[in-house]
């Protein structure tokens, strides 16, 4: 009754037992029954000798309640495809990585930049991030294009394109003409430097 196991059994043909000659003493016993694939089914009994000192009790059928196993079911092919990030913050820099814009061949930089989060494009090739105006076009931190931005949003492949960068640049115009004690952050043109 402490749950300690005493003895244990296998069934003979038809899941018979006959324990009666194999319980070393009379008491008070659980008896718990096994089959694969059924719920555990337990029984208390209390053995007392009988005739011919055998030790033993009859307790008829035990019933075992089947396990109920889940249907399996089988999914369909799933596909699972990562993606880049589009842009990041990197203190007052936006980040847009090129290789995250899905683009067809030939395509050139200014369809890169018609995708770019926060992004507009005029027809005349004036370029605004976030509703301000983008004042020059760099590539890779030079003017090469003399403040023509439409030259290179025509002429330049957007395959060749790793990252584009825009942020506050100081323009030498602005270091002669202004006190550079006075002049805020937000007063610095803006720029869009592909790289």
């Amino acid at each position: 009754m402490d749950s300690t196991v005493v003895e244990t059994f296998s069934a003979k043909r038809f899941g018979w037992w006959q324990v009666y000659r194999d319980i070393k003493a009379p008491g008070k016993y659980i008896m718990k029954f096994e089959h694969d694939g059924y719920y555990p089914a337990y029984k208390n009994v209390d053995f007392k000798y009988t005739k011919y000192r055998h030790t033993g009790d009859s307790f008829g059928e035990i019933l075992m309640h089947k396990i109920r196993m889940k249907k399996e079911v089988t999914l369909k092919e799933v596909v699972v495809t990562a993606t880049k990030l589009k842009m990041v913050m990197r203190g007052d820099t936006i980040v847009y990585d090129a290789d995250a814009f899905q683009l067809s061949s030939g395509s050139m930089l200014d369809k890169l930049i018609r995708l770019l989060p926060g992004a507009q494009l005029e027809p005349g090739g004036e370029i605004y991030i976030n509703g301000q105006k983008v004042e020059s076009l760099l590539v890779n931190g030079e003017n090469f294009f003399n403040g023509d931005p439409k030259v290179a949003l025509d002429n330049l492949p957007h395959y060749m394109v790793d990252k584009i960068k825009v942020y506050r640049k100081m323009d030498e115009r602005l270091m002669v003409a202004s006190d550079l004690r006075t002049l805020r952050k937000d007063q610095l043109p803006l720029v869009l430097d592909v790289g």
